[in-house]
Parts: C-alpha cells; sequence; structure tokens
C-alpha cells in the first residue's frame, strides 16, 4: 500500500497554540478571519497528485490547523473513504498529552472530507536528529514521553503500526513529544488492515517475514529502532542496553509491554533529579552556608 504518512510535515512559524500571531503574516491580525466560521489560507502541506492523502494547513476562528483528506483523484475509491473514517475513528478517541488530537470530520469546500488535526509547532524527531537539534540531556524524557503515548495506545488495544521519527514531532516549545499519524493504525475494531505497514528499517523482522501479525512487540520493535539512535546521541549506555532488548529480532526477547520500560524510566528520573542537583549552583550555595556556620562556630568556641 502507498505510504500515506506525515513524513514531509512541514510547520509554520506559529506559536505552540496554534493561534496566528502578527508575525505570521507581517501585517495586522484579520478580525474578519477571527470571526469566519469557513477555513481560509488553506495550504497544501504534503501530498503529491499520485497520494492517495494529502495534508493542508488552514485557518479558522485565528486559529491554525491541519486538514487531511483525500486528493481529488481518489475521492471516488470506497476504500480510502474508509481508511480516512477508520483513522478519525480511532484518533477522536484518543485523548494524551503527547498524541498529536483529533479534533472533528467535516466537509470542507474544496477539500472534500477531512480530518481536522491539531497543528503542532515544532519539527520531526527525523529533523531535529539530523539537523543535530537534540542535547544530550534531552533524549531521556524523549524517550519516556514516545513509551508513555504508545503505552497509552496500547492499553486501548491501538497498534500504531509505523512508528519512526518523521512520526513523532517535537515542539519548538518546550520540546514536547506529539505522536502524529494513525494512517497505518489499527484496533481490534478494525480488521482492514491486519499486514506489515510502515517503513521497513523500523518494522519488525517477524512482520516482514510474514510469520506474524501486527502486536505490541512489534510496535515494541519500531521503538527500539528509534531509542539506538538515541542512545547513540546521548551515549547512553543504560537506554542502549533498553533499546537492544526491545529491538531484538526474536519477539520473545522484547518486553511485553511498555509498563517495565516507563518503570524503569522512573529511577531514571530519580537519578536525573540527584545529578541536575549536584550540578546545581544551589548545592554550591548550601555549601558555602555550610562552611559560614562550621567557621562561625569555631570563631563563637575560641571566644
Amino acid at each position: 500500500m502507498t505510504d500515506i504518512s506525515d513524513d514531509s510535515f512541514q510547520s509554520v512559524e506559529d506559536s505552540d497554540s496554534g493561534f496566528v500571531t502578527d508575525s505570521d503574516s507581517g501585517i495586522g491580525i484579520d478580525v474578519g478571519s477571527l470571526m469566519s466560521a469557513k477555513y481560509s489560507n488553506i495550504i497544501t502541506l504534503h501530498g503529491s497528485e499520485s497520494a492517495p492523502f494529502r495534508l493542508s494547513s488552514a485557518i479558522r476562528y485565528g486559529k491554525r490547523y491541519v486538514l487531511k483528506s483525500i486528493n481529488s483523484k481518489f475521492t471516488n475509491d470506497s476504500l480510502y473513504q474508509v481508511l480516512l473514517a477508520k483513522e478519525f475513528e480511532l484518533g477522536i478517541n484518543v485523548d494524551h498529552p503527547n498524541i498529536r488530537r483529533t479534533i472533528a470530520f467535516e466537509h470542507i469546500d474544496g477539500i472534500g472530507n477531512a480530518i481536522v488535526l491539531e497543528y503542532v509547532d515544532g519539527e520531526t524527531l527525523d529533523e531535529a536528529m539530523m539537523k543535530s537539534h537534540l542535547k544530550p540531556e534531552q533524549v531521556r524524557p524523549i524517550v519516556v514521553q514516545i513509551a508513555d503515548a504508545l503505552d497509552y495506545l496500547h492499553c486501548r488495544q491501538i497498534l500504531h503500526r509505523d512508528i519512526k521519527p518523521a512520526n513523532i514531532m517535537l515542539t519548538y516549545s518546550g520540546q514536547r513529544v506529539k505522536l502524529i499519524d494513525f494512517s497505518h493504525s489499527d484496533s481490534e475494531s478494525f480488521v482492514i488492515l491486519k499486514t506489515a505497514a510502515g517503513t521497513n528499517k523500523y518494522i519488525a523482522p517477524e512482520l516482514l517475514d510474514g510469520v506474524a501479525q501486527p502486536s505490541v512487540k512489534s510496535d515494541i520493535y519500531s521503538f527500539g529502532v528509534i531509542v539506538k539512535a538515541l542512545a547513540r546521541i546521548s551515549d547512553d549506555s543504560e537506554l542502549m542496553r533498553v533499546a537492544k532488548r526491545c529491538s531484538d529480532p526474536n519477539p520473545d526477547v522484547r518486553p511485553d509491554s511498555f509498563s517495565g520500560i516507563l518503570r524503569q524510566s522512573s529511577g531514571w528520573r530519580i537519578v536525573d533529579s540527584i545529578r541536575s542537583f549536584l550540578e546545581s549552583r544551589i548545592l554550591t550555595y548550601i555549601l558555602v552556608l555550610l562552611l559560614i556556620l562550621i567557621w562561625s562556630f569555631i570563631i563563637i568556641s575560641l571566644i
């Protein structure tokens, strides 16, 4: 099946909330657009003529959204209509801070039926790694947020099935993770996509060999491949051990769920907090104060 992921999602400079500011347009805010219920400034972000789906950005009530719709060439194809509806039904029932919000399903003039999605002001993890934007201390929090989002999906019997850096966004404000693109996602309620999907580099070996169905462990494998790349950036040996276990070719070796990974990450946070404290100026101030108190005590004793 054609890859219909959000790989080429290009963000437009915006506030993290999605509201359009003066700097977006170079002129003052258009009060008329704030009052209009119609989508305006519709710009194609991703989707060639040969691709079944396209992504667009649009403004409504002064706020920017992403619209996912079917290319005109494929609008009469019932399969893509069903896939779009399936993606909406999965997304609208998901509510997690590290997953892009699905807002509505609407018929929009000039576009047709479309999923209205949260606009994420940021860059993909793929872009951040290629441009060397990540600092070592950012890696573990990113890994924990990805794991938390996937654990949330799995607890609701939803498989993402296309986990890769291009489908993970990092907001410019606060480096919050946002998992995107549910075009390949599946749940027990849907039987349309029960074969291997995604990008070969991140697909579990058992799916490529055709000997197994998509599962929680195949999502965990994709996660492990990503974590391995991130562990190299931070030179984190403990994180690399987690990555190797998650991306082991043998699914029986991989964790059964993300719960254990998240429990282990609680220990990371404690260690990181202690390390941050030891490296902070607060400790220096405390030591200086103790030395002053000790010195004062000695002087008073001598008097």
